[in-house]
């Protein structure tokens, strides 16, 4: 009976030692991805991201006349190379799960976006709930750096505008494709 108390006591202990955040991810270390834009340039792909600005979006803090966002941005031959020199310029890591728009450039889109579509499906932290959106006459990067004076965030009043299109039956549910323009 002695033998199977400390026994059931060495398990408990280790059930509380062994069940840690060992994966976990501090929000102090992240940069939130709000939208991704991906452009060619020559003949490489310029990718940018737009990262929320965690000081200008605090609720404690005083109306800032600041971007609550700030952009990044890296040009290599490959898109994977790309994402990978993103790393390389931000201070944080980007964490791409809150993803909004992926705007690709008219470029892009006539070569054919079944690549890009496919590194980003693959993407285990990216979510399947963003907006895929194509730019005309105009850089997919222009696109992503209007602000709007109601919404903080482009690509946040991007989703949210295709979703009221798409729940009055402008768009079509299965495609989620809405195509941005600059006049």
């Amino acid at each position: 009976m002695k033998r199977m108390g400390s026994g059931m006591l060495a398990f408990g202990l280790l059930i509380v030692l062994l069940a840690g955040c060992w994966n976990r991810k501090e929000l102090n270390d992240l940069g939130i991805q709000m939208g991704t834009a991906i452009d060619k340039v020559g003949d490489q792909y310029q990718v940018a991201v737009q990262i929320v600005v965690p000081g200008e979006v605090s609720a404690r803090k005083a109306v800032s006349t600041r971007s609550p966002v700030t952009m990044y941005k890296a040009t290599a031959p490959t898109l994977f190379e790309a994402f990978r020199k993103l790393t390389e310029t931000s201070p944080r890591q980007i964490y791409g799960a809150h993803t909004r728009v992926l705007v690709f450039s008219e470029a892009i889109a006539k070569e054919g976006i079944a690549g890009v579509m496919d590194l980003s499906i693959r993407d285990p932290e990216l979510r399947s709930d963003f907006y895929v959106m194509i730019a005309r006459h105009t850089s997919a990067e222009e696109i992503l750096k209007i602000l709007t004076p109601l919404e903080k965030y482009r690509p946040t009043s991007c989703f949210i505008r295709s979703k009221r299109q798409q729940r009055h039956g402008r768009l079509r549910r299965s495609l989620r494709w809405t195509f941005c323009s600059i006049s």
